[in-house]
C-alpha cells in the first residue's frame, strides 16, 4: 500500500513540474512601445543642461519581441546643445529619468520603470555618470519586463554618438487565474488519495 502511494506521488510530483515547467517556457508574442520623460516634464521632451542635451530615442513604431528575451528599451541621447562635440562636462546629478512602456499585446496597459541621473558628461568626457534604476521591471498583464544593468554607465558624444541603450528582460510570469486552477487541482488530488488512503485501511 505504502509503495502504491509512494509511486502516486512521485509520478503526481513529476507530471506537476513537467506542466509548471511547460507554462514557463511558453513563449508568447510581445507588442510594446516605449517612451520617456526627463525631470517630470513632458513625454518625448529633452532636457537640457548647461551645454549638455539628454534626449529619449524610443521603441515606436512597436517592437514585436517572443518571451522570454533581451531587447531595448530605447536609448538615452547625450548631445551638445550647440551641436559638435565640443561641451564641457555638465553636472547631471539628480536629473530623475522614467521611462513608459505602452503594451498592446498579449493585453494591453502601460507600466514606468523610474531612474535617477549622476555624475558629470560632456561632449568626450565623462565622470562617474551613471543611471541608477529605482524602480528595475514592471509587469503589464501576463509580461514583465526587467532592466538587465543597474546602475548603467551613461557615454558621452563621442563615444557611440553618445547613445546608451537600455536593455531588459522580457518574460511571460503565470496568471493569478493559472496558479489558482493548479492549486485547485492538488488539492483535489490530496484529497482523493487521502479518501482512497483511508478506504484501504
Amino acid at each position: 500500500m505504502r509503495k502504491f502511494l509512494s509511486m502516486s506521488f512521485a509520478v503526481l510530483a513529476v507530471a506537476i513540474i513537467v506542466g509548471v515547467t511547460a507554462g514557463a517556457a511558453k513563449a508568447d508574442t510581445v507588442t510594446f512601445t516605449t517612451d520617456a520623460r526627463f525631470n517630470g516634464g513632458a513625454f518625448g521632451a529633452p532636457v537640457v543642461i548647461g551645454g549638455v542635451t539628454l534626449s529619449f530615442q524610443a521603441i515606436s513604431p512597436a517592437s514585436s519581441v517572443i518571451t522570454p528575451s533581451n531587447t531595448s528599451l530605447g536609448e538615452i541621447v547625450v548631445s551638445c546643445t550647440g551641436g559638435g562635440t565640443a561641451c564641457g562636462l555638465q553636472d547631471i546629478t539628480g536629473t530623475t529619468f522614467d521611462i513608459r512602456i505602452t503594451q498592446t499585446v498579449p493585453s494591453g496597459g502601460t507600466g514606468t520603470i523610474t531612474s535617477i541621473l549622476s555624475g558629470s558628461i560632456g561632449g568626450s568626457q565623462v565622470t562617474g555618470t551613471g543611471i541608477t534604476f529605482t524602480i528595475t521591471s514592471v509587469t503589464i498583464g501576463p509580461v514583465k519586463y526587467t532592466v538587465l544593468n543597474n546602475p548603467l554607465a551613461l557615454v558621452p558624444v563621442t563615444t557611440n554618438n553618445g547613445h546608451t541603450s537600455i536593455q531588459a528582460a522580457v518574460t511571460t510570469v503565470p496568471e493569478p487565474t493559472t496558479m489558482l486552477l493548479l492549486g485547485t487541482g492538488l488539492v483535489g488530488v490530496a484529497g482523493a488519495f487521502r479518501r482512497r488512503f483511508k478506504a484501504r485501511l
